[in-house]
């Protein structure tokens, strides 16, 4: 069965690409929208992007220079919020209707080459301060509305460099999948984005002080701008709970959960997928050692 659908993956997937694309044309329009972390990178792009559909968006930064610029512009709305200083968050009641938290830094390296510090930084950024955003808006915010987080390709697929940053983005996995029912109950809807690489001036801080061995894995990942993440993810986010956007991570995804039928039929193909992508990363991880 394995080498039936192995030889025959070419042909499914044609036909997936046929049918399993947008089923649904609903658009964000006219909506009021809050994306934290807005200020770059896919947040900036999430700003741009929802503000050219007709809606009403306020992206939030640190800032405070930069909020006073960008408010002096009038192009855009933003006000200021740490997501580690709960003392910064909105007082008073809200009504948004879609809250996208796209907060998030990487500080690639060994263990043995990052500090405890840099531990706690990666976790309060992406994981702790998107636990505070949604705690407060989902006690003050006019409900339903609707919550997208941002994960990664590394919370389905460990690879050695990044012990600071893969935890939290399994973190976010799990942490979404553990409550989303719950959410849902109360009327707000969980969105999880889990995309590869993206060309945004982080990631090319990171690949100043990252391994040979890292940058030469993620070559095999597709790597797409902030605006074609911020413009997939938009047009499927209504369509799958979990939105990815190369063939790798779905097939790390449907390993994890499958969510559609189509994804039962791709599952067989998944695990040799993964285990050959294992099995790769082994031996250049022992490369990399003996060099």
């Amino acid at each position: 069965m394995i080498l039936f659908l192995i030889y025959f993956s070419p042909l499914i997937i044609a036909i997936y690409s046929l049918i399993d694309t947008r089923k649904t044309n609903k658009k964000i329009y006219g909506k009021k929208i809050l994306v934290i972390g807005g200020s770059s990178g896919l947040g900036y792009s999430f700003l741009r992007i929802l503000k050219k559909l007709g809606n009403n968006v306020t992206g939030t930064s640190r800032d405070m220079d930069y909020i006073d610029e960008k408010n002096e512009d009038g192009l855009y709305k933003f006000i200021q919020l740490d997501v580690c200083k709960d003392s910064t968050f909105e007082k008073g009641p809200t009504d948004y209707d879609f809250i996208f938290y796209c907060t998030g830094a990487c500080i690639p390296g060994d263990f043995d080459d990052r500090t405890a510090e840099d531990h706690i930084l990666m976790t309060n950024t992406n994981y702790i301060g998107m636990i505070k955003v949604l705690k407060h808006y989902s006690n003050v915010n006019s409900k339903p509305f609707h919550f997208s987080m941002v994960g990664s390709t590394l919370a389905l697929f460990q690879i050695p460099g990044y012990s600071t940053y893969t935890p939290t983005k399994s973190a976010i996995l799990s942490f979404f999948y553990t409550t989303y029912k719950e959410f849902k109950r109360k009327k707000i809807r969980l969105h999880l984005f889990n995309p590869s690489n993206m060309k945004t001036k982080g990631f090319e801080r990171e690949n100043r002080i990252k391994d040979e061995y890292n940058k030469l894995l993620e070559k095999f990942l597709n790597t797409m701008s902030p605006d074609e993440c911020a413009e997939y993810f938009l047009e499927n986010m209504f369509y799958r709970k979990v939105v990815v956007t190369d063939y790798f991570t779905y097939f790390c995804q449907i390993r994890h959960e499958c969510e559609k039928f189509v994804d039962y039929l791709f599952f067989p193909i998944s695990i040799v997928v993964v285990f050959a992508a294992k099995m790769l990363c082994g031996i250049f991880y022992k490369i990399r050692c003996f060099l």
